[in-house]
C-alpha cells in the first residue's frame, strides 16, 4: 500500500486534489493522511529514538510509525509559503528521523512529491525532494508541480469561497 501525505491546511484544495490524483495513476491501493487533522509536534532533538525507531513524544505521530515502516511506496504533497516548504511538511519530515537510525528503513523506497504555491512551488518540491533523497533515502521517482496566480491570500477568493473565512 501507498502512503500519501499532505501538508495543506485547506481541506479539497489543490494540493488534496493533486495528491489524491498521483495516488489513484499508480493503481495501487493508498491511504491518505491530511497533517491539518493531526497535532504533531516539532522533533526536540533529543536523539532518544535513535534506538527504540520510535519518538518520545506522545503525539498523532505515534501511530503513523508503523504505517511507514510497511507501506510500499510514499506520496509527499507540500505547499510553498514564503519562498519554502510550509511547517506541516517539515515538522512531518523531521519527525520521520527515528526512522532513519540504524538501517534507514526507507532506502531505495519508491516516492513522489507533489508541490503547489501561489509562486515556485518548484521550491516546495526541491525541500521535500533533498529530504526524501539525501536524508531518508527513498528513490525519488517523480514530481508533479501546481503553481496557482490566485493563491488563497488574495480578498477576491475569500469572496468567493467560505472556507477561507478568517477565524480567531
Amino acid at each position: 500500500m501507498i502512503l500519501a501525505v499532505h501538508s495543506s491546511p485547506i481541506q479539497d484544495g489543490n494540493l488534496e486534489r493533486m495528491v489524491k490524483r498521483v495516488a489513484l495513476a499508480s493503481g495501487h491501493r493508498f491511504e491518505l493522511i491530511e497533517l491539518h487533522e493531526l497535532g504533531i509536534s516539532p522533533c526536540r532533538g533529543c536523539v532518544c529514538c535513535a534506538t527504540s525507531k520510535r519518538c518520545v513524544q506522545e503525539d498523532d505521530m505515534e501511530p503513523l510509525y508503523d504505517k511507514l515502516e510497511t507501506m510500499d511506496g510514499f506520496i509527499l504533497g507540500g505547499v510553498n509559503y514564503n519562498g519554502r516548504l510550509n511547517s506541516l511538511a517539515h515538522i512531518f519530515l523531521e519527525r520521520l528521523f527515528p526512522l532513519y537510525h540504524q538501517e534507514p528503513v526507507f532506502r531505495d523506497l519508491p516516492a513522489a512529491v507533489v508541490a503547489v504555491g501561489g509562486k515556485d512551488p518548484d521550491r516546495a518540491a526541491g525541500d521535500m525532494i533533498e529530504y526524501l533523497r539525501d536524508i531518508y533515502f527513498f528513490q525519488v521517482v517523480g514530481s508533479a508541480l501546481y503553481a496557482s496566480d490566485t493563491p488563497p491570500a488574495f480578498p477576491a477568493v475569500w469572496e468567493r469561497s467560505a472556507r477561507w473565512a478568517c477565524r480567531p
